[in-house]
């Protein structure tokens, strides 16, 4: 799919999957995956942003776009499914 982009140009694909997963979850599946412990730690978004993503050097508008991105996930703004069908 990445390796040929162009078929894809203009579709949406929703990045979820059947079920809804909480981030304790999502940490475990990782761990499954990558034969290694994996943890999830439930960070202050504010902490976050000035302990982690502000010192990434990122440009200020994709910077305050990771940070809104942040702000809806710990909303549940995108806790939703798909059947894996494109939009």
């Amino acid at each position: 799919m990445l390796g040929d982009p162009a078929p894809h140009i203009g579709q949406v694909y929703e990045l979820t999957g059947p079920r809804s997963v909480d981030m304790t979850e999502l940490a475990a599946a990782f761990s499954r995956a990558l034969g290694r412990p994996v943890s999830y730690v439930d960070v202050p978004l504010d902490r976050w942003q000035a302990e982690g993503l502000s010192r990434m050097g990122l440009p200020p508008h994709i910077e305050q776009h990771i940070a809104v991105m942040g702000r809806l996930h710990r909303e549940n703004r995108y806790d939703r499914t798909a059947d894996g069908s494109s939009a």
